[in-house]
């Protein structure tokens, strides 16, 4: 770069020039089919909300479409289908039909070495969502936590 070359705004392009992806330093995130999210009522209510889960694979968000299922069903308007419909509104929400502790498990249909996982709970109101805790599993048995966060998760 040259001094006083540009009197406004600029340009930079940056450009990886090695031949390999650097080497991941957190396997955690290998080989995950399932990712479960736990969380227990909020500081507004009994009741837990998503809104969206996330799981990204080389730039992709591959979790879109695919299924939701709950510990206990869903509140009737409020599908689990919403986790993962790629809508990160806040209106756009699903809701579990218990209060208390519940659990969503997303099944991506094949077992990824995941970069990482985004997820949004209601945020709308600014609550505080209470024990949130976040597993991946490649057998939907064993399960590792990669948020593991027993404070209160606030939007």
């Amino acid at each position: 770069m040259t001094s006083g070359a540009n009197s406004s705004n600029g340009k930079a392009r940056i450009t990886y020039n090695g031949t390999d992806a650097p080497a991941k330093t957190n396997t955690k995130l290998n080989n995950v089919r399932y990712i479960k999210d736990c969380t227990n009522a909020s500081s507004a209510n009994t009741a837990n909300h998503w809104v969206e889960l996330q799981a990204i694979y080389n730039g992709s968000n591959v979790a879109k479409g695919k299924t939701v299922t709950g510990t206990s069903s869903e509140v009737s308007g409020y599908a689990y289908s919403r986790i993962t419909d790629g809508d990160l509104t806040s209106a756009n929400y699903a809701q579990s039909s218990v209060n208390g502790l519940q659990c969503i498990t997303v099944d991506l249909a094949q077992a990824y070495n995941l970069d990482e996982i985004g997820l949004w709970h209601y945020y709308a109101d600014g609550r505080t969502t209470h024990s949130n805790t976040t597993y991946v599993s490649s057998d939907n048995s064993n399960w590792t936590p990669v948020i593991a966060n027993t404070n209160a998760e606030t939007s």
